[in-house]
């Protein structure tokens, strides 16, 4: 797997003084270049961004390095409905590993031509939730776990950065990716590599019905490179309070920019989008988020906006280290038993 020729972004992420930038919305831009059925290889292909990364990469590169151009510290592959199960829909799901493979080493190289030593610049690969869900038994947990893995595998051997297991609705479905992803990286003699996790939630719950206690108590014993939240509204964003508290490992959020209009349009401006994101970066006391970004409906203007901001309030004078440094030492902490299923139990 090709590595970054600067630093990890594990040594940003623990020696940086201000927030990583993460991408927006990639649908968004891609949905804005009016494609034809024939730019997506014809009729039984339309629709499935994935597949351009093999078929006609231009559009992808065009909106990665929109976000690039706009100040993103990390990029996503195209490949949130890269696993087999959603690209059986195109007769794709085949292709699963070339697909990942090829979105994965397509970011990466603009990214790494992006990068400067004062500005390195990663690779996050996204794994979404599919379309299936193993609480209403769509399909077998092995199924699901199956379904995985040549999506991790060809992102892997595509040279991502970290593993983005985002807008996770359902525990079961993952833990089956988590296992995915664990066979992948045993494989590979590479059990430390990076996974993060993102999850989504409607009002107080995610899809399968857990509150965010429970979505953090069943999360924390993973050790997770961070823990986050996208394709949430304005609405949920005070979730975050609980992870900023409790999470031991850093905190980010990805939401969407408002709710579409009847035309589903999304026509939150980029300087509401960035305030009601100021209170999280900029908290009166406490933790602020480490991570954040943008999803549904989000574009480089927004991101833009978000960079600037971040790049006027927070200190760059220690920003970005020069080598390699080893994890800051944590603090010792009480780590009372915690159980979850909808909601936690905490035994303390």
């Amino acid at each position: 797997m090709a590595k970054n020729t600067l630093i990890s972004l594990p040594t940003c992420l623990a020696h940086t003084s201000r927030p990583l930038i993460l991408d927006g919305g990639m649908g968004t831009v891609l949905q804005s270049f009016d494609l034809a059925a024939a730019d997506f290889g014809g009729e039984n292909y339309a629709g499935c961004f994935e597949y351009l990364a093999l078929h006609n990469p231009a559009p992808l590169q065009k909106a990665h390095q929109a976000y690039l151009d706009a100040g993103a510290d990390i990029i996503e592959t195209c490949t949130f409905g890269a696993s087999p199960i959603v690209l059986q829909e195109f007769g794709l799901a085949e292709q699963a590993y070339a697909i990942n493979q090829a979105n994965a080493q397509l970011a990466k190289s603009l990214a790494s031509k992006a990068s400067t030593p004062d500005k390195p610049r990663f690779v996050a690969g996204s794994l979404g939730p599919t379309t299936k869900s193993l609480t209403l038994q769509h399909l077998t947990f092995e199924e699901m776990v199956d379904n995985y893995y040549p999506q991790a595998l060809g992102l892997y051997d595509g040279g991502i950065d970290y593993f983005l297991l985002e807008t996770a609705n359902d525990p079961l479905t993952l833990k089956a990716a988590r296992i995915a992803l664990k066979k992948v990286l045993r494989e590979k003699h590479d059990p430390e590599f990076p996974v993060a996790l993102s999850a989504t939630f409607s009002g107080q719950q995610m899809l399968a019905g857990q509150d965010i206690r429970a979505y953090w108590a069943i999360t924390q014993a993973w050790r997770p490179f961070y823990l986050g939240l996208n394709c949430i509204t304005e609405g949920e964003l005070p979730l975050l309070n609980f992870l900023l508290q409790h999470a031991t490992c850093p905190v980010a959020v990805m939401p969407n920019n408002g709710l579409p209009n009847e035309h589903g349009q999304y026509a939150q401006t980029p300087a509401r989008f960035l305030a009601q994101l100021k209170p999280f970066l900029n908290p009166p006391a406490g933790r602020g988020l480490k991570l954040v970004g943008g999803c549904c409906g989000t574009t480089p203007a927004h991101i833009k906006a978000l960079a600037e901001y971040i790049s006027l309030n927070f200190s760059s004078g220690d920003a970005w280290p020069t080598v390699d440094l080893p994890p800051k030492s944590a603090a010792p902490q009480h780590h009372p038993s915690v159980l979850a299923g909808t909601t936690w139990l905490n035994i303390d």
